[in-house]
């Protein structure tokens, strides 16, 4: 499976998706080719006096479960 510039698109495996990966012995490679929700935040830079402003999205808060980010062309090599 390799790089396709027109499917360059990631999936969020939430706790349902998880499950899955679960019941398959996919979690773990999961977490390894995946980015966790709740290490990341988003930096967002503005042209005036307020800069760099990080974030952590409010629907990944850290009260939730982990979910992960990964590219497609990562989840078909975890699926094969």
């Amino acid at each position: 499976v390799s790089f396709e510039i027109s499917k360059a698109y990631l999936y969020l495996i939430d706790a349902r998706g998880q499950k899955f990966t679960n019941k398959y012995g996919l979690t773990e490679g999961l977490m390894l080719r995946g980015v966790n929700s709740l290490n990341y935040t988003i930096a967002r830079v503005f042209p005036d006096k307020r800069g760099m402003v990080e974030s952590v999205p409010p629907s990944l808060s850290p009260d939730r479960k982990a979910s992960y980010w990964i590219p497609r062309h990562e989840l078909l090599k975890l699926f094969s």
